[in-house]
């Protein structure tokens, strides 16, 4: 009798292991899912931004655009334009946490959750281009 009370309590331990690993891999599959939608959701409002790409016009337009809509009206007179020194140029980074764009006049702001792309967005890490200023 004692090894068929040994055999149901290792048949026990055996469900409840299985009904864990079927409860794991349920909430898996719903981040899984989850992920894989979020993903897709990504790719639809920001489109690959490849090396390429960061030289197009486009671009530098729907970056306007997008702090335009977020921060209202703009008002840029001659005067702000000749406050800002030559040698000035915005670095570019992007949040790895969150994807989010940091557009900054501070040059060494990259810190471990962040990627500097300041060389890859239109040329303004050369402060010698003039396309900008």
């Amino acid at each position: 009798m004692g090894a068929a009370a040994y055999a149901f309590y290792l048949i026990k331990i055996n469900r409840r292991q299985r009904e864990l690993s079927l409860l794991i891999n349920k909430e898996l599959s719903k981040i899984l899912s989850y992920a894989k939608t979020a993903a897709e959701k990504t790719k639809k409002i920001m489109p690959k931004m490849e090396h390429r790409d960061l030289t197009d016009p486009a671009i530098l337009s729907t970056l306007v655009t997008v702090l335009v809509h977020k921060l209202g009206d703009v008002r840029l007179s001659v005067a702000d334009f000749t406050k800002i020194p030559e040698s000035e140029y915005v670095s570019v980074y992007v949040d790895t946490m969150t994807n989010d764009i940091v557009l900054s006049l501070d040059h060494d702001m990259s810190t471990p959750d962040m990627e500097s792309t300041v060389s890859a967005f239109a040329g303004l890490a050369n402060p010698d281009d003039e396309t900008y200023h």
